[in-house]
Protein backbone atom coordinates (compact mmCIF):
# COMPACT_ATOMS: atom_id res chain seq x y z
CA UNK A 1 0.00 0.00 0.00
CA UNK A 2 1.83 3.23 -1.79
CA UNK A 3 0.61 6.47 0.66
CA UNK A 4 -1.11 8.29 -2.30
CA UNK A 5 -2.91 4.96 -2.20
CA UNK A 6 -3.83 5.73 1.36
CA UNK A 7 -4.21 9.19 0.81
CA UNK A 8 -7.20 8.31 -2.03
CA UNK A 9 -8.93 5.82 -0.42
CA UNK A 10 -9.40 8.83 3.04
CA UNK A 11 -10.59 11.19 -0.19
CA UNK A 12 -13.99 12.00 1.63
CA UNK A 13 -12.64 12.67 5.23
CA UNK A 14 -9.72 14.89 4.07
CA UNK A 15 -11.95 16.70 1.42
CA UNK A 16 -14.18 17.26 4.51
CA UNK A 17 -11.72 18.57 7.18
CA UNK A 18 -9.90 20.50 3.95
CA UNK A 19 -13.25 22.25 3.18
CA UNK A 20 -14.13 23.22 6.78
CA UNK A 21 -10.32 24.90 6.71
CA UNK A 22 -11.32 27.11 3.83
CA UNK A 23 -14.82 28.09 4.83
CA UNK A 24 -13.26 28.74 8.26
CA UNK A 25 -10.57 30.62 6.91
CA UNK A 26 -12.75 32.51 4.50
CA UNK A 27 -15.23 33.70 7.11
CA UNK A 28 -12.59 34.89 9.30
CA UNK A 29 -11.57 37.09 5.93
CA UNK A 30 -14.74 38.82 5.83
CA UNK A 31 -14.60 39.52 9.47
CA UNK A 32 -11.29 41.01 8.68
CA UNK A 33 -9.44 39.14 11.24
CA UNK A 34 -6.25 39.57 11.75
CA UNK A 35 -4.32 37.18 9.23
CA UNK A 36 -2.25 36.31 12.59
CA UNK A 37 -5.95 34.87 13.39
CA UNK A 38 -6.09 32.86 10.28
CA UNK A 39 -2.48 31.40 10.48
CA UNK A 40 -2.96 30.33 14.27
CA UNK A 41 -6.64 28.45 13.24
CA UNK A 42 -4.76 27.12 9.77
CA UNK A 43 -2.26 25.30 11.81
CA UNK A 44 -4.54 24.46 14.81
CA UNK A 45 -6.31 22.83 12.46
CA UNK A 46 -3.31 21.28 9.88
CA UNK A 47 -1.14 19.83 12.44
CA UNK A 48 -3.66 17.35 14.49
CA UNK A 49 -4.79 16.66 10.94
CA UNK A 50 -1.61 15.53 8.90
CA UNK A 51 -0.19 13.72 12.48
CA UNK A 52 -3.63 11.78 12.02
CA UNK A 53 -2.37 10.63 8.52
CA UNK A 54 0.72 10.20 9.49
CA UNK A 55 -0.10 7.81 12.68
CA UNK A 56 -2.77 6.04 10.29
CA UNK A 57 -0.60 5.36 6.88
CA UNK A 58 2.06 4.10 9.36
CA UNK A 59 -0.12 1.64 11.56
CA UNK A 60 -2.04 0.61 8.26
CA UNK A 61 1.75 0.40 6.39
CA UNK A 62 3.04 -1.98 9.08
CA UNK A 63 0.01 -4.08 9.38
CA UNK A 64 -0.80 -4.80 5.69
CA UNK A 65 3.28 -5.25 5.21
CA UNK A 66 3.44 -7.60 7.53
CA UNK A 67 0.63 -9.62 6.06
CA UNK A 68 2.36 -9.56 2.68
CA UNK A 69 5.78 -10.62 4.48
CA UNK A 70 4.05 -13.07 6.66
CA UNK A 71 1.74 -15.12 3.44
CA UNK A 72 4.52 -15.20 1.18
CA UNK A 73 6.75 -17.17 3.80
CA UNK A 74 4.14 -19.68 5.04
CA UNK A 75 3.64 -22.52 3.10
CA UNK A 76 0.66 -23.35 4.72
CA UNK A 77 -1.09 -20.19 3.82
CA UNK A 78 -4.17 -21.08 6.29
CA UNK A 79 -1.87 -20.39 9.22
CA UNK A 80 -1.83 -16.79 8.45
CA UNK A 81 -4.58 -16.18 10.87
CA UNK A 82 -2.30 -17.81 14.20
CA UNK A 83 1.19 -15.79 13.76
CA UNK A 84 -0.13 -11.94 13.27
CA UNK A 85 -0.46 -9.81 16.05
CA UNK A 86 -3.44 -8.33 16.18
CA UNK A 87 -3.32 -4.48 15.40
CA UNK A 88 -4.59 -1.63 17.17
CA UNK A 89 -6.34 0.62 14.18
CA UNK A 90 -10.43 -0.51 13.41
CA UNK A 91 -9.43 -1.18 9.93
CA UNK A 92 -7.02 -3.31 10.86
CA UNK A 93 -9.19 -5.30 13.36
CA UNK A 94 -11.89 -5.86 11.26
CA UNK A 95 -9.24 -7.92 8.92
CA UNK A 96 -8.15 -9.82 11.61
CA UNK A 97 -11.61 -10.36 12.64
CA UNK A 98 -12.44 -11.89 9.41
CA UNK A 99 -9.22 -13.31 9.26
CA UNK A 100 -10.01 -15.27 12.55
CA UNK A 101 -13.20 -16.42 11.83
CA UNK A 102 -12.23 -18.17 8.36
CA UNK A 103 -9.72 -19.36 9.95
CA UNK A 104 -12.11 -21.28 12.65
CA UNK A 105 -14.43 -22.34 9.79
CA UNK A 106 -11.26 -23.59 8.10
CA UNK A 107 -10.66 -25.65 11.13
CA UNK A 108 -14.04 -26.64 12.00
CA UNK A 109 -13.97 -27.81 8.04
CA UNK A 110 -10.71 -29.45 8.95
CA UNK A 111 -12.01 -31.57 11.53
CA UNK A 112 -15.02 -32.94 9.83
CA UNK A 113 -12.58 -34.14 7.19
CA UNK A 114 -10.05 -36.21 9.20
CA UNK A 115 -13.06 -37.61 10.94
CA UNK A 116 -15.11 -38.71 8.16
CA UNK A 117 -11.46 -39.92 6.54
CA UNK A 118 -10.56 -41.93 9.46
CA UNK A 119 -14.54 -43.44 9.61
CA UNK A 120 -13.28 -44.17 5.81
CA UNK A 121 -9.93 -45.19 6.32
CA UNK A 122 -11.46 -47.56 9.19
CA UNK A 123 -14.22 -49.41 7.23
CA UNK A 124 -11.61 -50.19 4.38
CA UNK A 125 -9.59 -51.73 7.00
CA UNK A 126 -12.58 -53.77 8.51
CA UNK A 127 -13.21 -54.77 4.88
CA UNK A 128 -9.85 -56.21 4.21
CA UNK A 129 -9.89 -57.80 6.88
CA UNK A 130 -13.27 -59.52 6.28
CA UNK A 131 -12.68 -60.65 2.52
CA UNK A 132 -9.67 -61.95 3.54
CA UNK A 133 -11.77 -64.67 5.08
CA UNK A 134 -13.59 -66.26 2.96
CA UNK A 135 -10.84 -66.31 0.49
CA UNK A 136 -8.60 -67.73 2.88
CA UNK A 137 -11.51 -70.54 2.99
CA UNK A 138 -12.03 -70.63 -0.70
CA UNK A 139 -7.87 -71.66 -1.08
CA UNK A 140 -8.21 -73.81 1.54
CA UNK A 141 -11.32 -75.32 -0.18
CA UNK A 142 -9.27 -75.78 -3.64
CA UNK A 143 -6.08 -77.27 -1.66
CA UNK A 144 -7.95 -80.42 -1.30
CA UNK A 145 -9.28 -80.63 -4.76
CA UNK A 146 -7.87 -82.58 -7.17
CA UNK A 147 -5.41 -80.86 -9.25
CA UNK A 148 -5.92 -79.57 -12.60
CA UNK A 149 -5.63 -76.53 -14.77
CA UNK A 150 -9.26 -74.99 -13.86
CA UNK A 151 -7.80 -75.20 -10.37
CA UNK A 152 -4.68 -73.91 -11.36
CA UNK A 153 -6.63 -71.03 -12.83
CA UNK A 154 -8.71 -70.38 -10.20
CA UNK A 155 -5.43 -69.94 -7.80
CA UNK A 156 -4.11 -67.62 -10.43
CA UNK A 157 -7.78 -65.44 -9.86
CA UNK A 158 -7.93 -65.56 -6.35
CA UNK A 159 -4.27 -64.10 -6.36
CA UNK A 160 -5.18 -61.02 -8.51
CA UNK A 161 -8.24 -60.56 -5.85
CA UNK A 162 -5.64 -60.54 -3.51
CA UNK A 163 -3.85 -58.01 -5.16
CA UNK A 164 -6.43 -55.43 -5.57
CA UNK A 165 -7.49 -55.76 -1.85
CA UNK A 166 -3.97 -54.58 -0.84
CA UNK A 167 -3.85 -51.90 -3.22
CA UNK A 168 -7.57 -50.34 -1.44
CA UNK A 169 -6.03 -50.53 1.56
CA UNK A 170 -2.47 -49.57 0.78
CA UNK A 171 -4.66 -46.73 -1.28
CA UNK A 172 -6.52 -45.73 1.79
CA UNK A 173 -3.57 -45.24 3.70
CA UNK A 174 -1.36 -43.64 1.39
CA UNK A 175 -2.20 -40.26 2.68
CA UNK A 176 -2.86 -40.60 6.21
CA UNK A 177 -1.57 -37.57 8.32
CA UNK A 178 0.35 -39.65 10.48
CA UNK A 179 1.51 -42.81 8.85
CA UNK A 180 1.33 -46.05 10.01
CA UNK A 181 5.47 -47.60 8.74
CA UNK A 182 7.37 -49.05 11.18
CA UNK A 183 11.40 -48.11 10.33
CA UNK A 184 14.03 -50.72 10.95
CA UNK A 185 16.76 -52.75 9.60
CA UNK A 186 15.08 -55.00 6.53
CA UNK A 187 16.80 -58.33 5.17
CA UNK A 188 16.15 -57.46 1.46
CA UNK A 189 16.41 -60.99 0.92
CA UNK A 190 14.22 -62.00 3.23
CA UNK A 191 11.58 -59.70 1.54
CA UNK A 192 12.45 -61.17 -1.96
CA UNK A 193 11.45 -64.70 -0.49
CA UNK A 194 8.56 -63.87 0.39
CA UNK A 195 7.50 -62.10 -2.38
CA UNK A 196 8.23 -64.63 -4.77
CA UNK A 197 6.63 -67.23 -2.55
CA UNK A 198 3.66 -65.17 -2.68
CA UNK A 199 4.00 -65.44 -6.88
CA UNK A 200 5.00 -68.66 -7.04
CA UNK A 201 2.39 -70.30 -8.60
CA UNK A 202 2.54 -68.23 -11.43
CA UNK A 203 6.57 -68.72 -12.03
CA UNK A 204 5.48 -72.28 -11.53
CA UNK A 205 2.83 -72.09 -14.66
CA UNK A 206 4.59 -69.27 -16.69
CA UNK A 207 7.65 -71.55 -16.07
CA UNK A 208 9.39 -68.26 -15.74
CA UNK A 209 12.94 -68.45 -13.99
CA UNK A 210 13.97 -65.80 -11.30
CA UNK A 211 17.79 -65.30 -10.75
CA UNK A 212 19.13 -63.43 -7.39
CA UNK A 213 22.43 -62.20 -6.90
CA UNK A 214 24.17 -62.58 -3.94
CA UNK A 215 24.33 -59.27 -3.11
CA UNK A 216 20.84 -59.52 -2.17
CA UNK A 217 21.70 -60.76 0.95
CA UNK A 218 21.74 -56.70 1.98
CA UNK A 219 19.77 -54.96 5.23
CA UNK A 220 18.12 -51.53 4.51
CA UNK A 221 16.32 -49.18 6.77
CA UNK A 222 12.20 -49.31 5.51
CA UNK A 223 9.27 -50.52 6.82
CA UNK A 224 9.24 -54.14 6.01
CA UNK A 225 5.37 -54.46 5.16
CA UNK A 226 5.12 -51.23 2.84
CA UNK A 227 8.61 -52.45 1.03
CA UNK A 228 7.17 -55.70 0.82
CA UNK A 229 3.78 -54.05 -1.11
CA UNK A 230 5.64 -52.00 -3.63
CA UNK A 231 7.83 -55.24 -4.65
CA UNK A 232 4.69 -57.31 -5.41
CA UNK A 233 3.49 -54.80 -7.48
CA UNK A 234 7.17 -54.73 -9.09
CA UNK A 235 7.03 -58.44 -9.52
CA UNK A 236 3.64 -59.32 -10.64
CA UNK A 237 4.01 -56.41 -13.32
CA UNK A 238 7.12 -58.53 -14.44
CA UNK A 239 5.14 -62.08 -14.32
CA UNK A 240 2.64 -60.13 -16.12
CA UNK A 241 4.67 -58.67 -19.21
CA UNK A 242 6.73 -62.01 -20.01
CA UNK A 243 6.37 -64.55 -21.81
CA UNK A 244 5.54 -68.13 -21.21
CA UNK A 245 8.61 -70.58 -21.23
CA UNK A 246 11.10 -68.10 -21.95
CA UNK A 247 10.95 -65.32 -18.79
CA UNK A 248 13.51 -64.49 -16.74
CA UNK A 249 13.69 -61.88 -14.10
CA UNK A 250 16.89 -60.65 -12.30
CA UNK A 251 17.15 -59.22 -9.15
CA UNK A 252 20.44 -57.37 -8.18
CA UNK A 253 21.86 -55.26 -6.29
CA UNK A 254 24.21 -52.36 -6.33
CA UNK A 255 25.76 -50.41 -3.53
CA UNK A 256 27.44 -46.56 -4.47
CA UNK A 257 28.55 -43.85 -1.48
CA UNK A 258 24.74 -42.82 -1.07
CA UNK A 259 22.15 -45.33 -1.85
CA UNK A 260 21.76 -49.12 -2.20
CA UNK A 261 20.05 -49.67 -5.55
CA UNK A 262 17.75 -52.77 -5.84
CA UNK A 263 16.79 -53.77 -9.75
CA UNK A 264 14.92 -55.60 -10.52
CA UNK A 265 15.01 -57.03 -14.35
CA UNK A 266 12.41 -58.98 -16.94
CA UNK A 267 13.19 -59.99 -20.12
CA UNK A 268 9.59 -58.85 -21.26
CA UNK A 269 7.53 -56.85 -23.63
CA UNK A 270 8.62 -53.55 -22.22
CA UNK A 271 7.51 -50.06 -22.28
CA UNK A 272 7.22 -47.32 -25.21
CA UNK A 273 8.54 -44.29 -24.18
CA UNK A 274 5.39 -42.40 -24.56
CA UNK A 275 3.97 -44.69 -21.61
CA UNK A 276 7.29 -44.74 -19.35
CA UNK A 277 6.25 -41.01 -18.58
CA UNK A 278 3.22 -41.76 -17.26
CA UNK A 279 3.50 -44.63 -15.62
CA UNK A 280 3.19 -43.44 -12.43
CA UNK A 281 0.13 -42.09 -13.31
CA UNK A 282 -3.04 -43.03 -10.93
CA UNK A 283 -4.86 -45.33 -13.54
CA UNK A 284 -2.67 -44.94 -16.09
CA UNK A 285 -2.39 -48.61 -18.05
CA UNK A 286 -0.48 -47.70 -21.23
CA UNK A 287 -0.90 -49.53 -23.92
CA UNK A 288 0.60 -52.91 -22.85
CA UNK A 289 -2.80 -52.51 -20.10
CA UNK A 290 -4.54 -51.90 -22.65
CA UNK A 291 -4.03 -54.92 -24.95
CA UNK A 292 -1.73 -57.53 -23.26
CA UNK A 293 -3.79 -57.40 -19.50
CA UNK A 294 -6.58 -56.45 -17.68
CA UNK A 295 -5.17 -53.33 -15.57
CA UNK A 296 -6.15 -50.83 -13.24
CA UNK A 297 -3.25 -48.39 -13.14
CA UNK A 298 -3.23 -48.73 -9.43
CA UNK A 299 -0.92 -50.57 -8.15
CA UNK A 300 2.44 -48.25 -9.28
CA UNK A 301 0.82 -45.07 -8.42
CA UNK A 302 0.23 -46.70 -4.78
CA UNK A 303 3.48 -47.96 -5.00
CA UNK A 304 5.40 -44.68 -5.87
CA UNK A 305 3.23 -42.61 -3.06
CA UNK A 306 4.48 -45.41 -0.53
CA UNK A 307 8.50 -44.87 -2.45
CA UNK A 308 8.26 -41.03 -1.64
CA UNK A 309 7.40 -41.30 1.69
CA UNK A 310 9.53 -43.89 2.74
CA UNK A 311 12.45 -41.90 1.15
CA UNK A 312 12.81 -44.34 -1.58
CA UNK A 313 13.27 -43.30 -5.09
CA UNK A 314 11.10 -45.64 -7.65
CA UNK A 315 12.39 -45.52 -10.79
CA UNK A 316 11.71 -47.51 -14.25
CA UNK A 317 13.76 -47.66 -17.56
CA UNK A 318 12.62 -50.34 -20.48
CA UNK A 319 12.87 -51.05 -23.75
CA UNK A 320 10.50 -52.55 -25.94
CA UNK A 321 10.89 -56.26 -26.55
CA UNK A 322 13.44 -56.24 -24.77
CA UNK A 323 12.13 -55.88 -21.08
CA UNK A 324 11.99 -53.51 -18.47
CA UNK A 325 14.22 -52.88 -15.16
CA UNK A 326 12.60 -51.30 -12.17
CA UNK A 327 14.92 -49.97 -9.37
CA UNK A 328 14.43 -48.97 -5.82
CA UNK A 329 17.14 -46.71 -4.10
CA UNK A 330 17.34 -46.73 -0.66
CA UNK A 331 19.41 -43.98 1.17
CA UNK A 332 21.92 -44.58 3.60
CA UNK A 333 20.79 -41.77 5.59
CA UNK A 334 17.31 -42.24 5.44
CA UNK A 335 14.66 -38.79 6.05
CA UNK A 336 11.28 -39.58 5.77
CA UNK A 337 7.81 -37.35 3.95
CA UNK A 338 6.22 -37.06 7.45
Amino acid sequence: MTFWNFLRDRKLILGLNLGGLVIVLYILSLTQQNQVWSWVVANVWLVPLGSYVVTEYTRSYRFYQQLTQQIKQLEEKYLLAEIIDEPDFLEGQLVFDVLQQTNQAMYTHLRQARQQNREYQEYIELWVHEIKLPIAAAKLTLDNSPNSKEKTNLYLEIQRIENYIEQVLYFARINETTHSFLLRPVSLETVMQQVIQQHARVFIYKKVKIELSDEVAREVITDQKWLEFILNQIIGNALKYTAVGTGVIQIAVEETNEYIRLNVTDNGVGITSQDLKRVFEKGYTGENGHHLSKSTGMGLYISKKLADTLAIKLTIRSTPNQGTTVSLLFPKTTEMSL
